[in-house]
């Protein structure tokens, strides 16, 4: 009997191991207008529908934060990040992070357990776009 206990916890011990380490980290990835004022995602998606080569309004902003570590459309200003995505990096924006339960810090969003899987983009750069706070210029 004993050795069958040992069995059963070691496979729980390495159960709760392998759920601990289920989380992914991508980069943030957040829609905002020329004054770096993030915005809902659909409009940098229309955007780039209609204007493929740049000069939209709305672009994409990689990395950035903001000074409160809220993500509010139409309220948070987003300072520092990339008009680029970093090369190979899978991407995710606040409104993925809030639907799957995903936490923001620095720049990145972590999703964490069994939902650390299938959402999000890569590289999908705009290029020609100024970033930082209150750039966003062509």
């Amino acid at each position: 009997m004993k050795r069958s206990r040992t069995v059963v916890v070691s496979l729980l011990s390495a159960t709760a191991l392998s759920l601990i380490g289920c989380q992914r980290r991508d980069e943030l990835k957040t829609c905002v207008d020329r004054d770096n004022v993030m915005q809902d995602d659909d409009k940098c998606r229309d955007s780039q529908q209609r204007y493929p080569f740049g000069g939209s309004y709305y672009h994409w902003i990689y990395g950035g934060r903001s000074a409160d570590n809220h993500y509010d459309p139409g309220r948070t200003v987003i300072l520092d990040g990339s008009s680029t995505p970093d090369p190979g990096v899978k991407t995710a924006t606040p409104s993925e992070a809030a639907a799957h339960d995903g936490s923001i810090s620095d720049g990145h969003v972590t999703f964490h357990g069994f939902g650390a899987t299938g959402h999000g983009g890569e590289g999908e750069g705009e290029g020609g776009h100024a970033s930082g706070h209150g750039g966003g210029g062509e």
